[in-house]
């Protein structure tokens, strides 16, 4: 709370009981990988084999090496501005790499500075292999993204609630993210013995800076390349949580309800 509270946290922490959040939904309708008419190949969470289509059309379509179909290929579909973690993601580029993973960003600036700096990037990893940036808005080629990406990096400094997250795994691809805000309230660890083993679904890290995103990273990639039958699983899993506004708005009426609730005994005391 100190963090975001510009100057107020005090008096929130003080009134913290007064506050509830709920969480944005998506509309699962138009995000199903199922239906999805921008993505090369329709997919569902018991037949995944449409995911590894998409997997190398997306290669293909970005002229990335298409040798090795066990190759992790991480995404990044973003607003290059501060809030999102840009150091973060520039970090993340070149670890993926060092790793032996793939690398495809997705996103544009309004910051000049920052735009050119990644115009520098994409330029170095124009012919690269296993990296490609792409700095533009591209509904299309996001969901191909979505689609074909084992997991999206989400390095947020702060985020309200997010919707990447969500998206990410309504395609199957496992969200490795800052724990922050909305973000920490959606992705909990698969090694954090503290949650629930049904609940747990990406990887976390909470220190803004490059060892921080290190630990979740590594540990994605390691998980994803050793143990495949579970990777598979959480995949499956993932696939099947309801980001719904269905699930968000009850939550809405829920909340009306005991407000009107505690409304009229605080009448009637």
């Amino acid at each position: 709370m100190f963090d975001g509270g510009k100057g107020l946290h005090t008096t929130l922490n003080t009134h913290s009981k007064k506050f509830i959040g709920i969480l944005n939904g998506i509309d699962t309708d138009i995000w199903d990988p199922a239906t999805d008419s921008f993505i090369d190949v329709q997919y569902t969470s018991s037949d995944l084999q449409g995911k590894a289509e998409n997997k190398e059309a997306l290669r293909k379509h970005l002229g990335l090496s298409c040798t090795d179909s066990t190759k992790p290929l991480v995404g990044c579909v973003t607003r290059l501005v501060p809030q999102k973690g840009v150091h973060l993601i520039r970090h993340a580029i070149y670890r993926t790499l060092e790793l032996g993973g793939q690398f495809v960003l997705l996103g544009s600036s309004p910051v000049l500075h920052i735009q050119r700096e990644f115009e520098g990037i994409a330029s170095q990893f124009q012919n690269h292999d296993n990296a490609r940036l792409v700095l533009k808005y591209d509904e299309s080629l996001s969901r191909s993204i979505y689609a074909a990406s084992d997991m999206l990096i989400i390095p947020s400094i702060f985020e309200p609630c997010g919707l990447t997250q969500m998206i990410a795994m309504r395609y199957g691809t496992i969200p490795i993210v800052r724990k922050t805000g909305g973000l920490n309230d959606s992705v909990f660890d698969i090694d954090d013995e503290t949650i629930p083993i049904q609940f747990r679904n990406g990887f976390t890290f909470l220190s803004p800076d490059e060892q921080g995103l290190n630990s979740a990273l590594d540990r994605a990639l390691h998980y994803f390349k050793n143990s495949r039958d579970s990777w598979e699983q959480l995949v499956q899993k993932v696939m099947h949580i309801d980001f719904s506004w269905e699930s968000s708005a009850s939550q809405y009426e829920e909340l009306y309800e005991m407000s009107v609730a505690r409304a009229r005994a605080a009448k009637r005391g």
